[in-house]
């Protein structure tokens, strides 16, 4: 889903969950799971890969393109890279001269936490540039993205407001998944404003 006005417009997909283990899974084994999906739901807009790494190693690098080109091996499709951190030493998904169309990601996630940490959370350098202040982002960095949950449904403004100060912390953060649920897994269900969300925002 893509950030609230006056940033840009909403817009909800369905998206097939990948898990990667961090470059563990081989990728015949994360392709197969892309076919499962497709069979189940050939309407899906794309892929969520969660637990990848964000090594710059050789390895790492050829791992994530080769199962990105596979989920795209068919059309355009939304592909999420889910880091859920950064350890800020590279923005090496998004270096010029990547085939962005083909291997890359539409979005990577660099914060994945509570509301109640976000105010914590701190851009690497490469994620916090702007052409409006001056300083050239790097190719494509406005594809971050950021979940962030156990975040108060008591209104919907509150969420906008969320999605506001991740907007006001990296000017490339172009991506959002908020929710009211909450650890061990906030992704059991949707979350309560949800049915409201797009209109409202």
């Amino acid at each position: 889903m893509e950030s609230c006005y006056p940033h840009s417009s909403v817009k909800g997909e369905a998206i097939g969950y990948v898990n990667t283990g961090y470059g563990s899974i081989p990728v015949s084994t994360v392709d197969e799971e892309m076919k499962q999906w497709v069979s189940f739901d050939p309407t899906l807009a794309g892929f969520f890969f969660d637990e990848a790494s964000d090594s710059s190693s050789a390895a790492n690098e050829s791992y994530y393109a080769a199962i990105t080109s596979a989920a795209r091996s068919d059309g355009p499709t939304d592909v999420v890279w889910n880091w859920g951190t950064d350890s800020g030493t590279t923005s090496w998904p998004f270096a010029r001269g990547q085939s962005f169309r083909t291997s890359w990601p539409n979005y990577v996630v660099v914060f994945e936490g509570a509301a109640s940490s976000l105010g914590q959370w701190v851009p690497a350098g490469w994620e916090s540039g702007s052409w409006a202040s001056g300083q050239e982002p790097v190719p494509y960095s406005n594809s971050l993205a950021a979940i962030v949950y156990d975040t108060p449904s008591a209104s919907l403004s509150s969420a906008c407001s969320t999605v506001d100060r991740l907007w006001s912390v990296s000017d490339n953060l172009f991506g959002y998944y908020v929710t009211n649920e909450n650890l061990p897994n906030p992704y059991a269900g949707l979350d309560e404003y949800n049915a409201n969300e797009v209109a409202e925002c």
